[in-house]
């Protein structure tokens, strides 16, 4: 009896969607070249709020090491990239507002990318979309938390009035 490796990710399905692609990409890659399923559910069959179930499955004595190479490849994607600006993540107090939920949702559109909003570590992840649109949306956000230092910055006069 041959024995089988199954990893099992449950993804939320705003990130599922912009991934859908690469995932699609790594399940055909690693089907051909090292016979290892990855399970992705169809259209007709997922719900656009529940999160996703996806599983990467393997027979066989090499299947640790061929399910652990595809994992990594996928966890890669999952993990999303942090916005960054000067070394560190980016952040304002404005993302906590209901009005930078609807920025984020034009941003994201705008650039076929999904802005994940984590309150709990105040930082924004990108997933998903080309490099090119990570970094159009990257600066985007760099240049709004800009505009947003500005206004709250006032000017105090020193100057006696005459």
């Amino acid at each position: 009896m041959k024995p089988q490796i199954s990893v099992k990710y449950i993804v939320p399905s705003k990130v599922f969607v912009v991934l859908r692609s690469d995932l699609e990409h790594i399940a055909k890659q690693s089907r051909i070249e090292y016979g290892v399923r990855v399970t992705i559910p169809s259209y007709n069959t997922m719900s656009t709020k529940e999160p996703i179930s996806l599983r990467v499955l393997a027979d066989g004595v090499e299947a640790p090491k061929l399910v652990g190479k595809i994992k990594g490849e996928i966890e890669k994607l999952l993990a999303g990239t942090v916005v960054t600006h000067d070394g560190a993540p980016l952040w304002h107090p404005f993302f906590v507002t209901p009005t930078s939920l609807s920025y984020l949702v034009w941003l994201s559109g705008a650039n076929n990318i999904y802005v994940h909003r984590d309150l709990r570590k105040s930082q924004l992840v990108l997933y998903g979309g080309a490099t090119s649109n990570r970094k159009v949306a990257q600066h985007a956000l760099v240049l709004k938390v800009s505009g947003l230092s500005e206004e709250r910055q006032t000017i105090v006069s020193t100057r006696p009035n005459s």
